[in-house]
């Protein structure tokens, strides 16, 4: 069930389980791997979740790939949020996550920034040559620098920025964002979101679309859950209208 769910379906799912609000059983808990880009908003949801139907929600924050191999050995979690398709499929395909339970709830763009007060003159891919340290997250598990490496690779500056050891690896999108923040690097390639965060950095220039694959977040019930209700209920949560205020307040985009 992915489509947009009623507040009165939610409610009914979960009183029907014995755990909605008003349920004289122990309110329950869920655990939610989540993609770090993420955060701000998940955080939010799970105030307005927990209000309206009495389950509380529990994050882990970190990259998608890292969260994801934690799911593979084992770690003990009812919902995975990823920040592309690739991780949410790499455990659709270790057969881990419900196949119904899968959804595409946002977009977002991808940015180069640099500090706020600073006056560097970069204003477009062209212009990263000539920056010192540009951080990005590690490729190997973070999808906003899997992102960042296919964009420089568009642009034919990867190999170029690698042989000059230009490129800062962090091993997520907001780490990569706080080197710039604290001074570790000139620039950093981020999500529009923790860019628009932030007020000591200032995007530079957004990459064109075109120079990377589409940037979507993903989410499921993963199969070892004991809470499925109360789980497949949050997802669903993420196609009502309060989640897609949410979404545009932290500058994500609907798909």
């Amino acid at each position: 069930m992915t489509g947009s769910v009623s507040l009165a379906l939610i409610l009914g799912i979960l009183t029907a389980t014995g755990c909605g609000k008003h349920s004289e059983s122990k309110p329950k808990e869920i655990a939610v791997y989540c993609a770090a880009s993420m955060a701000d908003a998940m955080e939010e949801a799970a105030v307005i979740f927990a209000g309206k139907t009495g389950v509380k929600v529990s994050f882990e924050f970190g990259s998608s790939g890292s969260l994801a191999r934690k799911i593979e050995i084992g770690a003990p979690v009812d919902v995975f949020v990823s920040a592309d398709k690739k991780w949410i499929d790499y455990i659709m395909e270790k057969k881990l996550l419900e196949p119904e339970s899968q959804l595409l709830f946002a977009r977002t763009r991808l940015v180069c920034v640099e500090q706020a007060a600073t006056a560097s003159g970069i204003t477009s891919p062209a212009d990263l040559p000539k920056a010192s340290k540009i951080s990005i997250g590690d490729p190997s598990h973070v999808p906003a620098g899997m992102y960042a490496q296919e964009a420089l690779t568009y642009f034919k500056l990867w190999d170029e920025l690698l042989a000059n050891q230009q490129l800062v690896m962090a091993f997520n999108v907001r780490a990569a964002l706080t080197a710039v923040e604290q001074g570790g690097a000139q620039l950093a390639i981020v999500f529009k979101p923790d860019a628009l965060l932030s007020d000591k950095v200032k995007i530079d220039f957004d990459f064109p679309p075109e120079s990377h694959d589409p940037i979507s977040y993903h989410a499921g019930v993963l199969s070892s859950s004991a809470k499925k209700p109360e789980a497949q209920a949050f997802v669903n949560f993420f196609s009502g209208e309060e989640f897609r205020q949410l979404l545009d307040k932290y500058g994500f985009e609907m798909p």
